[in-house]
């Protein structure tokens, strides 16, 4: 009621969001389920507010549809750090949203040139210098910290630092040191991003041997180094960044070049970022081979799902079980969005 009263703002139920006029407004959108309510007015742009939730953190079904609201939104915050350095490696234009005045006001400067319609890089950049300068002050109280070195490394190699390999270096040792078993997945293979980076292709693929245990790996292994008879440098270095999760600098890469295999490896960074509208697109554009049909009309219903078109959502899952009968779990996915929505809806009226 505060903030109402603060802000002027006149509550609206949502049938009367369809009396709105169109494409006169930017959506901001706290829920996946409440997407397809947003779309009614055809938003100018959508900003998406996402949130810890610890007792769905574990379900791959909130994971799923709140990494697509990402996807679907032009500026995207969180007041957890720990999804905003997730979605910094997923897409553009996210911002940590801490209960702090500096951090704030990179927030708004980034709203206003969202709604001016101008660049929000620089506002981005700058909110990654004053997260490295934090934990560079960390760093100079407590020392090599596993945790605040590998987050300063983080932010550095964001900013495309190479000073980055040396707080990583830092935490991978202190990592070793507390016997953390995995930290040469999690830590080490750092590393060959860093080398990716840098444009020194045949030691990142020798950094990122080291850390290739299962079959998929030695795979990706043999990939590479195959890539790398071949000169092809720049798909190194995007798959590289793939491997490392780090999503939004390979399809960067990949768009940078252009290439029919470009397209062909930036599909799969399409898919594990959740960025799935520009992996239909991408699958429109070049063609949807026979094996990849149901891959296709999933991708085509998830998006008519999060606009609210049921009906059409649940064809697309059927057309694609033609191919693949395993399109059909999509339809589960059906079910549980309709409850989910109700489950919100009912929320609101409650508060």
């Amino acid at each position: 009621m505060e903030e109402r009263e603060k802000y002027d703002l006149q509550p609206i139920t949502i049938d009367e969001l369809s009396c709105l006029e169109k494409d006169q407004y930017i959506a901001v959108v706290a829920s996946p389920f409440m997407l397809q309510y947003a779309y009614t007015i055809v938003p100018r742009k959508i900003i998406a507010l996402l949130k810890r939730n610890v007792e769905e953190e574990s379900s791959g079904f909130w994971n799923k549809f709140n990494a697509l609201l990402a996807s679907q939104s032009d500026l995207i915050g969180s007041s957890s750090e720990k999804i905003y350095l997730e979605q910094c490696f997923r897409n553009d234009n996210v911002f940590y949203l801490p209960n702090d005045a500096r951090e704030t006001q990179l927030w708004s400067e980034a709203v206003r040139a969202l709604d001016r319609g101008e660049p929000i890089t620089p506002w981005k950049h700058r909110q990654w210098e004053s997260r490295a300068a934090y934990y560079n002050g960390l760093y100079e109280q407590w020392g090599d910290h596993e945790t605040v070195c590998y987050l300063l490394a983080s932010y550095l190699y964001l900013l495309k630092r190479a000073s980055a390999k040396i707080f990583l270096a830092a935490s991978f040792e202190q990592m070793m040191m507390k016997d953390h078993a995995d930290c040469l997945r999690t830590h080490y293979r750092f590393f060959s991003a860093m080398e990716a980076q840098a444009g020194k292709s045949d030691q990142a693929i020798r950094i990122y041997a080291v850390t290739a245990f299962t079959e998929d790996e030695k795979r990706s292994v043999q990939l590479l180094n195959e890539l790398l008879e071949k000169g092809r440098h720049d798909l190194i270095q995007a798959e590289i960044y793939r491997l490392n999760e780090d999503y939004c600098s390979a399809i960067q890469s990949l768009q940078a070049f252009g290439s029919r295999d470009a397209d062909r490896f930036a599909l799969s960074n399409y898919l594990l970022a959740f960025r799935w509208e520009e992996a239909l697109r991408l699958l429109e554009r070049t063609g949807v081979p026979a094996g990849e049909r149901h891959l296709a009309e999933m991708l085509r219903g998830t998006m008519h799902l999060i606009r609210g078109r049921r009906h059409q959502a649940i064809q697309s899952f059927l057309r694609g079980s033609i191919s693949d009968w395993r399109a059909l779990n999509s339809m589960v996915e059906v079910e549980q969005w309709d409850q989910a929505t109700q489950s919100v809806l009912v929320g609101w009226q409650d508060e």
